[in-house]
Parts: structure tokens; C-alpha cells; sequence
């Protein structure tokens, strides 16, 4: 972590962003080590990062002699900031917040185009992305600034609910494609019925900070095991009211265990590749 601090002093930064994850990543990096960038964001890393968009996208790189980003899947612009950092030999940090995708977070229209310095949390990932993309980059494991900030400020609650807390992941968005997520939904729903430990709970639903969630309120009227659809956008406001936290391969269920409740993750026969560490689920159903 020393190697990355020092690279960053006396040097003009530009923080690129746009998807929940990566923004959430980048802004515990930046207060813990008080770092002043400036930023280039849209979509939902407007709201966490607190800070507005800035336009000259092409230019602020120009002037920048480090460029952090996360890897959107939602959008290109991460990749093309990437592109562009390279283009112009900038040096560019580029934070991973999943354990999946690795390659394809990194590739448009077939052509690969790599950061100089990938981030991750654990070693899992580390060794994994090393082992992609051999020498062609350099992988630095640090501390995730994000999730121990989490776990320091969720407000405690003194009644547990006995509902499930599922949490949605907007593949609707995420894949372009309509009802995955409530596919996903009607196949948990289907599967905690056969639980003998948990077919008599009922569910209470997170929909993701970037999502609609008319979709479920719409969904609950034809299925009566779904007690609430959760309007707070932040987990952290509500998480510790569960015992119990299951969504398809959501990082809030790492959060969920490192906040020591029982995860569940609706993964078998629903067309999505399981890639969460063992270590963060109770159960895969």
C-alpha cells in the first residue's frame, strides 16, 4: 500500500466514474488517505461522491498525471478513460469491486485495453487476475476502505426483524435485458419454499440504488410471502434489522457476512455464474 501512496504525492489526480461499486471503492480510498482529485462522473457516482460533473472529459486527462477509475458495466466511460489515460501516458489505477468479469470489464468491440495498476481486496482476486492477464499489468491487493467503513458506521437496532432481506442486483440494467430480476426473484421464492429452516419466513425487498422499484411493488400484489419493498437507498440504514440477508451474487451479501449475519445465495439453475468466495456464504441454493 506504501508503493501506491507514494506514487500519488505532489501529483494531479482525476477520479472517473460511474457505477455504484467502483465509486463506493474510490470514495473510502480517497478520505482514508486525503487525497484532493479532481472528478470526471455520472450516473449513480454523482450521488456517492458528492461532488458535480465536470465536462472537457478529453482535457481534464491532458492535465491529470494520474487517472483512477472503477470498471463500469453499465457504461463505457471507465473504459474509455482508460483508453485515453493511455493514449496519453498517464498513469492509470483501476479499481475492481467483484470477483467476476475480470477480462470482460477491460474489453469493447473486441479490444482489450488495460489499466497500468489493477486494485483488489483479497488475494482470491489478485491471484486470479494475475494469472489472465500474466505480466501485462500490475495487481496490488489493499485494504477495503469501503466495507470497513460500513461495518464501523450501520446503526444498530435493538429488534431483529424475521423476515428475509433480499437483495436485488439490477441485472434488468446492468444485462439490458427485461424481468432477470424477477426471474431471479420467483426462482429464490420457488427454492426457500422447499427449506424446511426457511420456508416459513417471509421477505422483505431491497431493490439496487440504481433500479425502479415500481417492478416489485407490482410483483408483490400476486405473491403474498413479500411483506415490504424497502425505498432506502443505502443498506447500511436497514441491514442489521436482518438476521438473515439472500440476493444472486450481490456484494451486499459480503457486507451482509462481514456484518456476521447468514447469507444466502440464489445461485443453482439461474443462469448466472457463481463467483462470491465461499468464505461470505452461509448457504448457495
Amino acid at each position: 500500500m506504501e508503493n501506491i501512496k507514494n506514487l500519488l504525492i505532489n501529483k494531479k489526480i482525476l477520479v472517473v466514474s460511474h457505477d455504484v461499486g467502483g465509486a463506493n471503492l474510490i470514495k473510502g480510498f480517497i478520505d482514508c488517505y486525503n487525497i484532493r482529485p479532481e472528478y470526471y462522473l455520472r450516473g449513480p457516482a454523482l450521488s456517492i461522491l458528492k461532488k458535480k460533473k465536470k465536462y472537457s472529459f478529453i482535457n481534464n486527462i491532458k492535465k491529470s498525471d494520474i487517472i483512477i477509475t472503477g470498471t463500469g458495466w453499465q457504461t463505457d466511460l471507465e473504459y474509455k478513460a482508460i483508453k485515453y489515460a493511455k493514449k496519453f501516458n498517464k498513469i492509470c489505477l483501476t479499481f475492481i469491486d467483484h470477483w467476476i468479469n475480470y477480462k470482460k470489464r477491460f474489453v469493447r468491440n473486441k479490444k482489450l485495453i488495460l489499466p497500468n495498476i489493477i486494485l483488489v481486496f483479497d488475494k482470491t482476486s489478485q491471484l486470479k487476475i494475475k494469472k489472465i492477464f500474466k505480466n501485462r499489468v500490475k495487481v496490488f491487493k489493499i485494504k477495503n476502505f469501503y466495507f470497513l467503513n460500513f461495518i464501523k458506521t450501520v446503526k444498530k437496532f435493538k429488534v431483529l426483524s424475521k423476515n428475509i432481506l433480499y437483495l436485488s442486483s439490477n441485472y434488468d440494467e446492468a444485462l439490458k435485458k427485461n424481468n432477470i430480476d424477477l426471474i431471479l426473484l420467483k426462482k429464490f421464492l420457488h427454492k426457500i419454499a422447499k427449506l424446511k429452516k426457511y420456508k416459513n419466513f417471509d421477505i422483505d425487498i431491497k431493490p439496487h440504488p440504481t433500479e425502479n422499484s415500481s417492478k416489485y411493488f407490482r410483483f408483490k400484489k400476486n405473491h403474498l410471502k413479500i411483506k415490504n419493498i424497502i425505498r432506502s437507498k443505502k443498506l447500511e440504514d436497514i441491514i442489521l434489522k436482518y438476521k438473515v440477508v439472500a440476493g444472486t451474487e450481490t456484494t451486499g451479501l459480503v457486507l451482509a457476512k462481514l456484518c456476521k449475519l447468514k447469507t444466502i445465495n440464489n445461485i443453482y439453475k439461474v443462469g448466472v455464474k457463481k463467483s462470491l468466495p465461499s468464505k461470505y456464504i452461509t448457504l448457495n441454493i
